[in-house]
């Protein structure tokens, strides 16, 4: 892969996230405008529940996929195949669990478990839509797998705005956002599925027998991928069982927007996943280069977007709690804690892929049990006790333990240790940001109690004028350093070609 085709593609897997993210932050609008902290509350616990689903259903098929392919192009009809079928077979079986099992919890009865039958069945759109989204990813189109998911994106949004003007009750309007969310993952699926066989032929395999030979080469890479959803997800769970779904609601406006910024390191790492496969196996040297840049590239990345959410936090959450101003301040809490969970979620995400290219399932698979065993014990013992703060201040400690964890077995099995290049840079143009942030919303936007009771044109208007004023602060300083700047280097990278 050329460097000039990489950069090209994380650039439009850049522009694409951001366009995302705006799309989506006016469906969070909508949404949360008509549920409410109660109704949010339903819908956050709907979908963190069908999470550990959809995560055993995956059983970590989308990375290995990528990986296989990767490394055997020569068969990469056949494993498409293999693999679909694979991704079908189990995601049907797999999800229909799911209602069967949110039967049994009392507190799921009525809305939530009604809601849950609906969720699945985009869930398992989406799930298939993942072999296609692996065969774009494993010849570096990613761009294309992106626009899939902004028309996705589009149309829920539109839905969403009508059903807005028609839908009255909390619960019906409600319901019409889980079957939205249906039309939107067949929009996705179909769109990826048409661009995926342009590059080779698409079947599904049947084979049993050929299953389950598959589902032995996945394993432990499933295994991982179900403990990663339970240290992910346990806390809102828990706090759905051990609390109201109002404390549900609240932490839900602080995790709907961490839901999104969440998608950012999988589309980085979604680019570099398949060169990292091919040097790791064929240059040793060569892959740990590339790995520093990867690392070097998230830095500039993820500093200045975390820093950005954190200052605009309670403009954002009391933007989406409009009925209730107080939790939109609880929320906004919730958020900034979240903020460094998701920093060092970002980094870990690039550290465990980094492992799963060369096989290394044991440090891995150790590291993330340490994790999910102190995140549930943590949760158990401080939801009850403080709520959405306790669960909080516990997906940051175990997301620390877990990033020092992994990035130790890193160095010690690949000889990778990351270095802070171009760290300075990134740290003081992203203070540059916050401080440009705070100047808007001290002498510009209204104080947080008025902007909460304006209209929603104006609340975005001021949101839009504290991103734009700290994203030209940030890339004015990064610019002042020079060909030191980590944007300079990514200039580089996007000129020339290997």
């Amino acid at each position: 892969m050329s460097a000039r085709k990489f950069a090209y593609t994380s650039l439009a897997q850049v522009v694409g996230k951001f366009l995302g993210f705006f799309i989506s932050s006016f469906s969070i609008v909508i949404l949360t405008s008509k549920l409410g902290t109660q109704g949010l509350g339903n819908y956050t616990t709907i979908t963190a529940f069908l999470a550990f689903f959809v995560n055993l259903a995956d059983f970590g098929v989308t990375t290995v996929m990528i990986r296989e392919i990767a490394q055997n192009q020569e068969r990469r009809e056949a494993l498409t195949a293999d693999f679909l079928g694979l991704r079908i077979l189990l995601g049907t079986a797999v999800l229909a669990l799911a209602p069967i099992s949110a039967y049994f919890i009392p507190q799921y009865h009525g809305e939530i478990a009604h809601g849950i039958i609906i969720m699945a069945l985009a869930q398992l759109l989406l799930l298939i839509n993942q072999a296609f989204v692996s065969v774009l990813q494993s010849v570096v189109k990613l761009d294309q797998a992106v626009f899939a998911e902004i028309v996705n994106r589009l149309v829920t949004l539109l839905l969403m705005f009508w059903g807005a003007k028609h839908f009255f009750t909390v619960n019906t309007f409600l319901n019409y956002v889980l079957w939205i969310t249906v039309v939107g993952s067949l929009v996705n699926i179909t769109i990826a599925y048409f661009l995926a066989r342009k590059n080779w032929k698409i079947g599904a395999n049947f084979n049993f027998t050929r299953s389950k030979q598959l589902i032995i080469l996945v394993l432990p890479m499933g295994i991982i991928s179900f403990l990663s959803i339970i240290h992910f997800r346990s806390d809102t769970i828990l706090l759905s069982l051990l609390k109201s779904q109002h404390d549900v609601g609240v932490y839900g406006y602080a995790y709907k927007v961490g839901e999104i910024l969440l998608s950012i390191p999988t589309m980085l790492v979604g680019v570099i996943f398949p060169q990292l496969s091919l040097l790791y196996k064929k240059d040793l040297a060569e892959f740990r280069v590339f790995a520093q840049k990867a690392f070097s590239l998230m830095l500039v990345f993820t500093v200045p977007f975390i820093s950005g959410i954190f200052v605009m936090a309670p403009y954002l959450t009391t933007l989406l709690s409009r009925q209730s101003f107080p939790d939109g301040l609880s929320a906004a809490y919730a958020l900034k804690v979240l903020c460094i969970a998701m920093f060092c979620w970002y980094f870990g995400s690039l550290f465990q892929n980094i492992l799963l290219v060369g096989n290394n399932y044991k440090g891995l698979m150790r590291n993330i049990t340490i994790a999910v065993v102190l995140n549930l014990a943590l949760n158990l013992i401080f939801i009850p006790l403080f709520s959405y703060r306790g669960a909080a201040w516990t997906t940051v400690t175990s997301e620390i333990v877990m990033l020092i964890l992994t990035m130790h077995y890193v160095g010690k099995s690949t000889g990778f240790w990351a270095t802070l290049d171009g760290f300075f840079p990134v740290v003081a143009s992203s203070l540059a940001l916050c401080g440009a942030v705070y100047l808007i919303q001290t002498h510009i936007t209204s104080p947080l109690a008025v902007y909460a009771q304006e209209g929603r044109l104006h609340q975005l208007g001021d949101l839009s004028l504290m991103a734009l004023t700290g994203s030209v602060a940030f890339v004015a300083i990064m610019l002042l350093w020079g060909k030191r700047s980590p944007l300079f280097s990514f200039a580089q990278l996007l000129l020339k070609s290997s």
